[in-house]
């Protein structure tokens, strides 16, 4: 048993919020498409599907940039449906959600409108990953959530002084709560 888990991206460099939309449409349609070509490839909906034979692929957003106002919170559940199993509400700099890693003033952390997308996400039983948020976001992330959240990719701070990774302190709330690094 093998596990892939794509990471789909949506950058904010996109000129209106419909191209973000187009763009993880393109990209999903390129995983599902691959599932249906190759007999080993399992789209992940479940933790029964990951038992299956096979390579899992488990599918993840990167920066939710196409909500930028509640009503856009429709997308949640239809991403759930879609077979998506964590999203990362930024993706390096800011959006309407909260600040990333590389944002100027890193210490906003979570919107109103973030605070709301993550309540969602896990009542839609999406885990949120802390992935290229700021410190202040990830934080907001820790006092928001009720369930474990993880973050799908980095390294540590003590060893590698990067803005990105993630600091003692951090790493052990993920683990305390249940989390995945």
């Amino acid at each position: 048993l093998g596990n892939i888990c794509p990471i789909i991206a949506s950058p904010k460099s996109f000129k209106e919020p419909e191209d973000g939309i187009v763009e993880l449409f393109r990209q999903l349609a390129f995983y599902l498409e691959q599932d249906r070509q190759v007999n080993e490839l399992k789209l992940v909906r479940s933790v029964r599907d990951m038992k299956q034979s096979g390579i899992s692929v488990l599918l993840s957003l990167e920066g939710a940039y196409s909500i930028q106002k509640e009503e856009d919170l429709y997308l949640v559940p239809i991403l759930k449906r879609l077979g998506f199993v964590s999203i990362a509400p930024t993706w390096s700099l800011n959006n309407a959600l909260g600040t990333g890693t590389y944002d100027v003033d890193a210490k906003k952390g979570l919107t109103k409108l973030g605070k709301l997308f993550v309540e969602l996400c896990e009542e839609n039983k999406i885990a949120v990953d802390a992935v290229h948020t700021s410190r202040q976001t990830f934080w907001d992330i820790v006092q928001v959530t009720k369930k474990p959240f993880l973050v799908s990719h980095t390294a540590s701070f003590e060893v590698t002084k990067h803005r990105r990774n993630l600091t003692k302190e951090q790493i052990k709330i993920v683990a305390e709560r249940g989390g995945l690094v």
